[in-house]
């Protein structure tokens, strides 16, 4: 978890039956001792930090665990609760939508043989899409502490290690 990525993942594998994965993380996040939450919908499972620790860039660690040939296999993604995600993806669409409306409009107008000064807001656009990912990696970094917290515990639960 050192390195930064967007939306980190990690894939394990156990002989340990599915349900028998979901039972031990179920009793593991039961206990009182415990701070994290996790939240079981079908075979997905998310595992969040308590209310009362979490902030705008608090991240959850999303897990998919799925039964194949006999082995349990464990798909996990950290990334940021809904609403940041959604506030990125909104922004990232809507930078998306204007340049290729600037690009239509000026690329017709160079054609037509007019000026077309509004192309100056394409590198605008993509100079503010390297900021909006440079602000998710600071939001990462400032986060890694509870990403490893969140590690840490779900190996807990299973008595396994996750790779980097």
């Amino acid at each position: 978890m050192s390195n930064l990525k967007i939306r980190p993942r990690f894939n394990l594998e156990t002989k340990l039956s599915d349900d028998e994965v979901k039972s031990r993380i179920f009793s593991y996040f039961e206990n009182p001792d415990v701070k994290c939450n996790a939240d079981f919908l079908g075979s997905n499972v998310v595992i969040e930090l308590p209310i009362s620790e979490r902030n705008f860039w608090t991240p959850q660690l999303s897990l998919s665990i799925y039964e194949e040939d006999s082995i349990t296999k464990i798909r996990g993604s950290f990334g940021p609760a809904s609403s940041p995600w959604l506030i990125y993806l909104l922004v990232y669409s809507a930078l998306g939508i204007m340049a290729l409306a600037i690009g239509i409009y000026g690329g017709t107008r160079l054609q037509l043989g007019k000026e077309a000064e509004i192309l100056w807001a394409l590198p605008i656009i993509f100079i503010a899409a390297i900021i909006m990912y440079l602000v998710s990696l600071f939001g990462q970094k400032k986060s890694r502490f509870q990403m490893q917290f969140l590690k840490e515990d779900f190996e807990a639960a299973l008595d396994l290690k996750i790779s980097k």
